[in-house]
């Protein structure tokens, strides 16, 4: 009797999520209709902003998926789509600025503040900075992604920095359940950028197994983006724009089943 319950849950559940899907596709619907349309927000994070303005939801930064259990990803044409950010763990409160501070190189502008900007791969070593290589370690026995940093100089390794499967399955599994893909165009006008969304597409995750093979396989990486504000009231100013894993949208039917309308 338990497990006919289960199957009636999980049957609510399915149905609900293709409402939420129907849902969003109409609201879609209607903002392509409008064609070009002004950003709602200047800077990087524009075209999801006005996306997710336009079909009322309020800017938030919790963990939870964007709209009704779907996360939504807007791209234009670069390559790879941001899948979530996590921080690592170690030997102090905040890795990032341990590794920083031990392996950031000088920014240009403003010599006594270090950066970290750079893509990191499990299948190869990564050089970023003039020193220090990088590469990503899938260990399963530990249940943990390690992050391997060798000082080509003396071929010390550090290997304090680590990811665990546990928090990786449960961010993907929260966050990125049901995904929904949304292309758009941009182009700028009267010193304004103006926005066309085009289409959008709607995908389940597979499993994290997929996951941890992609990452081993070099399909998705980690990038850091610490650096320093060159403008603005925080000028002079470390930033942490946040450790993301990130995936090339050719491979994203490896990591997801795309939901067919």
């Amino acid at each position: 009797m338990e497990n006919i319950y289960i199957e009636i849950e999980r049957n609510l559940k399915d149905m609900d999520i293709k409402n939420n899907i129907d849902d969003l596709n109409e609201k879609f619907l209607i903002i392509k209709k409008k064609g070009w349309i002004k950003e709602m927000r200047k800077g990087p994070t524009n075209l999801g902003y006005t996306f997710e303005s336009l079909i009322g939801k309020k800017e938030d930064f919790n963990d939870a998926p964007d709209y009704k259990g779907i996360e939504i990803k807007t791209k234009r044409n670069d390559k790879f789509i941001t899948l979530f950010c996590m921080c690592l763990k170690g030997e102090e409160l905040s890795e990032n600025k341990r590794i920083l501070k031990n392996y950031g190189y000088p920014d240009k502008e403003y010599k006594n503040n270090k950066r970290l900007m750079g893509d990191i791969w499990a299948n190869k070593y990564q050089n970023i900075g003039t020193r220090f290589a990088y590469k990503l370690n899938v260990d399963y026995k530990n249940e943990r992604i390690y992050l391997y940093i060798i000082d080509t100089i003396n071929g010390n390794i550090d290997k304090k920095s680590y990811w665990d499967f546990e928090n990786l399955k449960e961010r993907l599994n929260k966050k990125l359940n049901y995904l929904a893909l949304v292309k758009a165009k941009s182009k700028i006008m009267d010193k304004t950028e103006i926005v066309k969304y085009e289409n959008i597409n709607f995908y389940k995750l597979k499993n994290f197994k997929n996951f941890l093979m992609l990452i081993e396989e070099g399909k998705i990486k980690v990038v850091f983006n610490i650096g320093t504000y060159k403008s603005g009231p925080k000028k002079g100013q470390i930033y942490d724009h946040g450790t993301s894993f990130r995936i090339e949208e050719k491979y994203l039917d490896k990591l997801f089943e795309k939901i067919v309308k």
